[in-house]
């Protein structure tokens, strides 16, 4: 199926490439340890969502430069900028202090509720920020 950059069905392959991938490495995380499980999950819900620009533009780029819409590398490769942005923005909300992001908790408030809710030891804080680091580098 020939597209163009307004192809309505672009943001839908690229959503399904990012959760493919993830499911991919949720089957290797889930061999390692069930704590490894709900980082790809934070990881899902993270870049979950949004307009899809950045693929957006990818792809309107590549067809601008004479690239071949049909190519089945092209969604891959503007789902990847989607997945590297979001690596960025969970290390971007520690070091700005945010508290949301799109409207959610940022990652690591996120992981500092749960620290809360489960009663666990420790610092809530600290295992927030320790843990939104260790998937910020696990996305990248």
């Amino acid at each position: 199926m020939t597209t163009d950059a307004r192809d309505p069905d672009f943001r839908s392959r690229v959503d399904g490439t990012l959760t493919a991938f993830v499911e991919r490495q949720r089957t290797i995380f889930a061999a390692m340890g069930p704590d490894l499980v709900e980082l790809a999950d934070a990881a899902t819900s993270f870049v979950g969502g949004g307009k899809r620009l950045r693929p957006q533009f990818c792809f309107a780029g590549w067809l601008v430069a004479g690239g071949d819409p049909d190519d089945p590398g092209i969604v891959p490769a503007a789902a990847s900028l989607e997945w590297l942005q979001g690596s960025a923005l969970v290390h971007d909300d520690l070091m700005d202090g945010s508290d949301t992001r799109r409207g959610r908790p940022s990652v690591h408030r996120a992981f500092e509720a749960a620290h809360r809710a489960d009663d666990r030891q420790g610092d809530p804080a600290g295992f927030g920020l320790s843990a939104a680091v260790l998937l910020g580098d696990l996305m990248l």
